[in-house]
């Protein structure tokens, strides 16, 4: 079914490849080349076969409509018009001159040609080894058509489907060029050799349905990641001027945060890992090629899939290493709470506002869950893994001032509505990083 499609595809619609590759500069014949309604300035065809004479100028068909054919051997669909133009020109006679062109050598078109139409003998001249007719008219896409009128004006820019009597008959008639839709063609730069969209290799990406990417750690990008749900479009993820495990900690953190705290690293060696650094030491380890820029972005209707996905990708972008998700009894910061607690935190029911500082957190009708989340991300990331026993699900009002990175002072702030962090040991997920063993068959 594939290699159906494909065929079906490539008969549809014919990319003229060696125009893109004469021309790496955004080619689009609205702004450059001869456009519709501008008069073609006189020159010389050169290389035309099938003719009274070999080579030609514009003048020489004034008085007719002139419609160009742009062509190749190679493109089906121009194939499929050769007949269809044949018998045009039988029917209009001396009004209109089709006049096929092509960049490709005589010595190839020629004989081409012969056995393509089987002996019979064409109407249409031919014109090869072109260079001017393209530079006049660029394209890329083929079949391409160019029409001008008895008064030598472009009148129309067309694809095939507009080469009907109908359509001929209302240009013989002057009715204006609006009648047919122009046909546009864009030629952007792009090197096969580059990466495809970056530094405008290809176009700046804005059609992008999807993609992933991974690169080395970038200078001038703040170290983070972001999560991009419900755009209307496309879901993504972006995590920059991160470690490898920072990356794995995003990828396995969709139903909860996933700390620093809550790795281990059970490989020979974690100075690629997980370093004992901070400051411009921990940025140097990030240069020295252990820090990464990773984004995926998929369709909205496979949101779903996203952080599976950038698993599946991390794991083989990063053979060296097994990675997973198991449950382990680890020391916690466990908050519980008395029996009252629920009473004493019951919102009064204003709106929700969420306020924190180093020494102060002020919750308004707002879930605990919350609390717990800016806990864990900012104040005691580098503690234990910290679990919620409380049992209180509805929103709550909380308001005390603590140095919030210190565990004693939170829990004298927390003690009038009677909650509490402990250590003890519970079980949790733990983000666990194994070397990865490879066995060899003798």
């Amino acid at each position: 079914m594939k290699k159906i499609i494909l065929i079906v595809l490539l008969a549809t619609l014919c990319i003229f490849f060696k125009a893109s590759a004469q021309n790496n500069k955004a080619i689009d014949v609205t702004t450059k080349g001869i456009q519709v309604g501008q008069q073609v300035p006189e020159f010389i065809i050169n290389n035309i076969h099938n003719y009274k004479t070999t080579n030609a100028k514009l003048s020489d068909f004034k008085g007719k409509l002139v419609i160009i054919d742009f062509w190749a051997t190679w493109c089906s669909p121009c194939l499929a018009m050769i007949p269809k133009m044949d018998s045009l020109q039988k029917q209009f006679g001396d009004t209109i001159q089709f006049l096929k062109v092509t960049y490709q050598p005589a010595q190839h078109v020629i004989p081409f040609l012969e056995k393509f139409q089987k002996g019979k003998q064409s109407r249409l001249p031919e014109v090869t080894d072109d260079k001017a007719l393209h530079k006049l008219f660029p394209h890329i896409y083929l079949p391409h058509f160019v029409w001008i009128n008895n008064m030598g004006t472009v009148v129309a820019i067309t694809d095939a489907d507009e080469i009907t009597s109908a359509k001929i008959t209302l240009i013989l008639k002057g009715t204006t060029h609006a009648n047919l839709p122009t046909k546009h063609d864009m030629s952007i730069t792009y090197e096969r050799d580059s990466p495809l969209f970056i530094s405008g290799n290809g176009g700046n990406g804005s059609t992008t349905i999807a993609h992933s990417i991974l690169s080395a750690y970038t200078v001038g990008l703040n170290g983070g990641y972001s999560i991009t749900r419900d755009s209307g479009e496309y879901s993504k993820v972006t995590v920059t001027n991160r470690g490898v495990v920072g990356l794995y900690r995003v990828a396995y953190g969709e139903k909860e945060y996933i700390g620093n705290n809550r790795v281990r690293l059970l490989t020979k060696d974690s100075v690629n890992l997980l370093p004992k650094v901070a400051g411009k030491l921990y940025l140097d380890w990030l240069r020295a090629g252990n820090g990464f820029c990773y984004e995926l972005m998929l369709p909205r209707r496979s949101q779903g899939q996203l952080f599976n996905r950038m698993i599946q990708e991390l794991d083989s972008y990063f053979p060296q290493y097994q990675v997973s998700m198991e449950m382990m009894n680890v020391k916690c910061l466990v908050l519980s709470s008395q029996p009252n607690a629920a009473n004493d935190l019951k919102t009064k029911g204003s709106a929700p506002h969420v306020e924190y500082s180093r020494q102060s957190c002020n919750l308004l009708n707002t879930p605990l869950s919350e609390f717990m989340e800016q806990m864990s991300v900012v104040y005691f990331q580098s503690q234990y893994p910290l679990v919620d026993e409380s049992g209180i699900t509805d929103g709550v009002d909380l308001n005390f001032s603590a140095d919030m990175t210190n565990v004693s002072s939170v829990n004298a702030a927390l003690a009038p509505y009677g909650l509490q962090f402990q250590i003890a040991e519970r079980p949790i997920n733990i983000l666990v990083f194994r070397d990865q063993i490879y066995s060899s068959k003798k």
